[in-house]
């Protein structure tokens, strides 16, 4: 599955729609639902390989975090999921990207936040620890 970065939408593929039953029904994979906790607004979707969403009490998404297993993720022209750290400072230099390190050195965020690149081997890898996951906070559609 390839997934294309999106300021309006967090992801193209949620272009003009943010309820539960459109994402399962976008993602078109086969999910498992998580409880809510006392912790979270409302229960959770894991898409098997691919994705975790996240939303809020109404069923609206709050944010998706892609893996690296089953698809890939389009920021810009790079794919970032599998992308190393090295890579990713190049890419960052070579394009203006404005970044956020993270003070637990195991990732960090583009546009704002809004985009959380997790690699949690950075310590111990430097240069070469590879990017796991992307964390992507989905707009409202009133904000959109």
């Amino acid at each position: 599955m390839d997934i294309f970065y999106s300021q309006l939408d967090g992801v193209t593929l949620f272009r003009g729609v943010r309820d539960r039953e459109t994402i399962r029904n976008l993602i078109n994979h086969e999910y498992k639902v998580f409880p809510k906790t006392k912790y979270s607004e409302n229960s959770e979707d894991a898409f098997t390989g691919i994705a975790g969403a996240s939303y809020f009490a109404d069923d609206t998404i709050m944010e998706i975090e892609f893996y690296a297993t089953e698809c890939k993720f389009f920021y810009q022209t790079y794919n970032l999921l599998g992308m190393n750290y090295g890579e990713l400072l190049k890419a960052v230099e070579l394009n203006g990207w404005d970044i956020i390190k993270d003070d637990e050195t195991i990732g960090l965020s583009l546009e704002s936040g809004q985009l959380k690149l997790y690699i949690p081997d950075m310590a111990d890898e430097g240069f070469n620890a590879k990017c796991k996951a992307v964390c992507v906070v989905v707009p409202p559609l009133d904000n959109a």
